[in-house]
């Protein structure tokens, strides 16, 4: 096979560089194409060839321009007030890359690609060429456990061609116990990013290359901005609590996601920012119960955005913000809120009720409360207010989600693994 790796980010650069080499060893011909930024960082360190449409130069551009609202729909959702400066820019570049594309993919016969998440721009533009020249492609993500990844040729999160058959009852599961899911999503990945330890030369061989010496600007203002909201976090007033004084609380949890995350951006949620979770989490339960607690948890990977929420936050008396261990939060919890986050499916795991605002992988789940109009969140708070969940159900979604999952640590693959990975690849292009 000639299989092009696109839009290659820092992330999951270990893994997909031992996959390549693995893939290169049993005859395959690879090529990494259109790497963003970090990606492509990570392969100049290594020494390792890439391409994109200013290596190669001018392209034809035949890209229908309807398209391009599909595949920049998450730098569009990224800029929120900003589009119409950007707007223009980005048709551009994603006429250039989709024009690449076409033209690398059809002069290297590639016979299949593989992206990691597929929200970005490049991503995008690769699945839709692909599917234009009906090249075979694979989708890579995390999962809700750690040590596992999410392949599919469709999707991922809500929309992997999987998810239908969770609800499967005659489908073959992997018959653990609870306790052992318990245990799994306990497990840490070590989830350094090999971009942060990687000498400045490295970058700026980037710049140079590509001719972006008008980015490497942005990129020093991005830091600025970022320090300086670093900075308004340490100065806003937080209350901490400990998991004992938080066992004395009837409170509910409600996990913050990543403001930029593609679930909350692409999924197509009833609501989409955080902001709109506190608040009408907090208006629902000021209606209900005024000794009832709402616990908020800000994701740790949020810069920009804290002071933001800690301003709304601080509006009511029944909020608590904490940066107590999740699986703690949830232990001692009556309800989990949350719009699609990965810890909803963690609850489960602990038999608490769950209220979804937005899309997920595991939202057909029958354990799971959905939530189709704001105005029903009030009555579902209320009746599902310290429910437990059936421990035997709660066993039987779990093992049928690791059924369509693949063990792999994407952070230190071992060949085991990455043999598990290829053998999937060769099904897929082999339907």
């Amino acid at each position: 096979m000639n299989i092009a790796i696109c839009g290659l980010i820092s992330e999951p650069f270990i893994f997909f560089y031992a996959l390549k080499n693995d893939l290169s060893h049993l005859g395959h011909k690879v090529f990494f194409v259109e790497p963003e930024y970090s990606g492509a960082v990570c392969l100049i360190k290594e020494k390792h060839d890439y391409f994109t449409h200013k290596s190669i130069g001018e392209t034809k551009k035949n890209v229908l321009h309807q398209e391009f609202d599909e595949i920049l729909k998450y730098e569009l959702a990224i800029l929120e007030g900003n589009k119409n400066k950007f707007t223009k820019r980005l048709n551009l570049l994603a006429g250039e890359i989709c024009a690449f594309y076409e033209s690398f993919f059809h002069n290297n016969k590639i016979d299949m690609i593989l992206i990691w998440n597929g929200y970005s721009v490049r991503g995008k533009a690769a699945k839709y060429i692909a599917n234009k020249l009906g090249i075979k492609k694979n989708i890579f993500e995390r999962s809700v456990f750690p040590f596992y990844l999410q392949v599919d040729d469709e999707g991922i999160n809500t929309y992997n061609s999987h998810k239908q058959t969770l609800c499967d009852y005659q489908l073959q599961t992997v018959n653990l116990r609870i306790d052992d899911f318990q245990n799994l999503v306990q497990k840490k990945l070590d989830l350094k990013n090999p971009l942060d330890v990687i000498k400045i030369k490295y970058k700026v061989q980037y710049y140079i290359k590509e001719k972006e010496y008008s980015e490497l600007g942005y990129r020093v203002l991005q830091y600025i901005t970022m320090q300086k909201s670093l900075s308004l976090k340490s100065k806003k007033k937080v209350f901490i609590f400990n998991s004992i004084s938080l066992g004395n609380l009837d409170y509910i949890f409600v996990p913050l996601q990543v403001s930029t995350d593609t679930q909350l951006l692409m999924c197509d949620n009833l609501i989409k920012t955080n902001v709109e979770l506190i608040e009408n989490v907090l208006n629902s339960v000021s209606k209900l119960n005024s000794t009832w607690k709402v616990v908020f948890k800000i994701h740790p990977q949020e810069t920009g955005k804290e002071a933001e929420y800690l301003n709304v936050i601080e509006k009511y008396n029944n909020a608590v913000v904490t940066n107590t261990d999740t699986i703690e939060l949830i232990k001692n919890s009556k309800l989990v809120i949350s719009i699609n986050s990965s810890v909803g499916f963690e609850a489960l795991l602990w038999q608490k009720s769950v209220i979804l605002l937005g899309n997920s992988i595991y939202d057909n789940f029958e354990l799971i409360y959905k939530v189709a109009k704001l105005d029903e969140l009030k009555n579902l708070i209320q009746t599902n207010f310290g429910k437990q969940l059936d421990r035997n159900l709660v066993e039987k979604y779990a093992n049928r989600m690791l059924n369509i999952l693949i063990e792999c640590d994407f952070t230190n693959p071992s060949s085991t693994q990455l043999d598990n990975i290829i053998s999937y690849i060769n099904k897929v292009y082999q339907q």
